[in-house]
């Protein structure tokens, strides 16, 4: 829970390296995360990529609303992987409560055009 700079790419690589995936989709809690690190004043996205909804009993459409109303400033996009009806609104819901998008990627060379769409353009100092 710190922010690097960009000297301290090494850093982070080494924090992702040491992630180990779980069982389920905490995507409420992830949310939640991600809101609270998210600039109070600058104008910020969030990209949430999913192939579904939260399996573990949270409401991140509910989180995503918070986060907005918290900071107006933040937006929150989705990149959606999912197959169902259910979880393609589950992630809907999420872009909505965020003020984003949703978008599909159709194939990877997609997933990539889609990841930069997603993020916008890069808050540079000036």
């Amino acid at each position: 829970d710190r922010f690097y700079k960009g000297s301290e790419r090494g850093a982070l690589i080494g924090e992702i390296d040491r992630l180990a995936p779980k069982q389920g989709t905490p995507l409420a809690d992830a949310l939640k995360r991600a809101g609270a690190v998210a600039s109070d004043s600058a104008d910020s996205t969030l990209v949430v990529v999913s192939d579904g909804g939260d399996s573990c009993g949270g409401d991140p459409c509910a989180v995503a609303r918070s986060i907005r109303a918290a900071k107006p400033n933040v937006t929150i996009n989705v990149i959606d992987l999912s197959q169902t009806p259910q979880d393609k609104a589950a992630l809907q819901c999420i872009a909505s409560a965020g003020s984003g998008r949703v978008l599909s990627p159709g194939d990877p060379i997609d997933m990539n055009r889609k990841m930069r769409e997603a993020a916008g353009a890069a808050n540079c100092p000036p």
